[in-house]
C-alpha cells in the first residue's frame, strides 16, 4: 500500500494510440514498494485485444503519480475519462482514473501518447470508459 506511483502506457512516447484499444494498458507499480505491481486495461470490450509484443512502454507525467490516500497497486480498478485538447498542433492528452477504492477521488496524469495528430485551429475530446484489472504482479 502506497501513495506514490510509477504508472507506463504501453504505446511509445508521442505516438497515435491504437483506436482498437491494442496499447491502452497500463502498467503501475508502487513506487516505494517496487513488488507492488499491477496491469490495467482501459476500455469497454469483454475482451481486450492482446497486448502488444513486445509493448513500447512510456511513462506518464508526472513521472511518479501521487494518491490521495494509499491504494495497493491492485486496486485502482473503476472508471476513467480520457480528454484530448490540441490547440494549432499542441496536443494535450490527459487521464483521469477514479478506482472504486476512492469513493469518487480522482487521479490525473498526462499520456505522452496522443489520440488525433495535430491540428491547426482548435478541438476537445474526451471519453469514459472502463479501467479494468487484468494481471496483479506483471512486470515489464
Amino acid at each position: 500500500m502506497g501513495k506514490q506511483f510509477l504508472i507506463q502506457m504501453a504505446v511509445k512516447p508521442g505516438a497515435l494510440v491504437d483506436t482498437s484499444g491494442a496499447n491502452f494498458y497500463f502498467h503501475i507499480m508502487d513506487y516505494q514498494k517496487q513488488t507492488d505491481m499491477a496491469l490495467y486495461w482501459m476500455g469497454r470490450l469483454r475482451e481486450p485485444p492482446p497486448i502488444p509484443n513486445p509493448p513500447n512502454w512510456s511513462v506518464v507525467n508526472p513521472a511518479v503519480v501521487g494518491t490521495p490516500e494509499e491504494l495497493g497497486a491492485a486496486e485502482w480498478a473503476g472508471t476513467a475519462i480520457l480528454s484530448e485538447s490540441n490547440e494549432n498542433g499542441r496536443r494535450e492528452t490527459s487521464l483521469i482514473v477514479a478506482p472504486d477504492k476512492l469513493g469518487g477521488r480522482m487521479i490525473r496524469f498526462w499520456l505522452r501518447a496522443h489520440l488525433n495528430p495535430p491540428q491547426r485551429g482548435e478541438t476537445r475530446s474526451q471519453s469514459s470508459t472502463l479501467f479494468t484489472l487484468k494481471e496483479i504482479g506483471y512486470q515489464t
